[in-house]
């Protein structure tokens, strides 16, 4: 079992805050990838599509430590992986003008408000490929709003998935 404790910022009305404190979360616990698709035109490998599991968490211990200038909070938090979780599976889609997203979960929104198809943009604009598309379709398994982190558990394996899929052009470093 492996336990992580971590300090990060916490921003109340900003998303992104979410994807910042999960790429921590994201360095612990990477999504297990469940099956990598080749295109079969091409003489070599070239991955398309991915399907990975993005666990949830629970927080063992979770304290506000200070509000910043910023506006963000210093948390203090500890908290433990669970084997449940939800499941992305995430396409290159050559045919694209924009990154679309589909959800079996009602009231899921999958428009550009939703953390994963974010994170997907924001994975694209630090590595120079907004020119690339992506089709996502999120299988959830945990509740929304339930505070065990699967949104932004969503939003890491969709920032890990898309720059596997764009050929890695940032480390995981560089990711986080």
């Amino acid at each position: 079992m492996r336990v992580v404790f971590l300090i990060t910022a916490f921003y109340h009305k900003g998303a992104v805050a979410y994807i910042s404190q999960n790429a921590h979360f994201l360095r612990q616990t990477k999504p297990t990838l469940l099956s990598l698709a080749s295109s079969p035109a091409s003489n070599t490998p070239s991955h398309n599509s991915l399907t990975l599991f993005s666990p949830c968490k629970i927080n063992l211990f979770l304290r506000v430590l200070r509000k910043r200038p910023d506006g963000y909070h210093d948390l203090a938090s500890l908290f433990q992986t669970v084997a449940f979780g939800d499941t992305l599976h995430l396409k290159m889609d050559p045919n694209a003008a924009e990154d679309s997203m589909e959800c079996n979960m009602v009231g899921v929104p999958v428009d550009k408000t939703n953390l994963v198809l974010r994170a997907i943009e924001l994975v694209k604009t630090k590595t120079g490929r907004t020119d690339t598309f992506f089709r996502a379709n999120l299988v959830k398994q945990v509740p929304a709003q339930a505070g065990l982190g699967g949104g932004s558990g969503n939003a890491a394996a969709a920032m890990w998935g898309t720059n596997v899929l764009l050929g890695s052009p940032a480390t995981l470093e560089q990711v986080q």
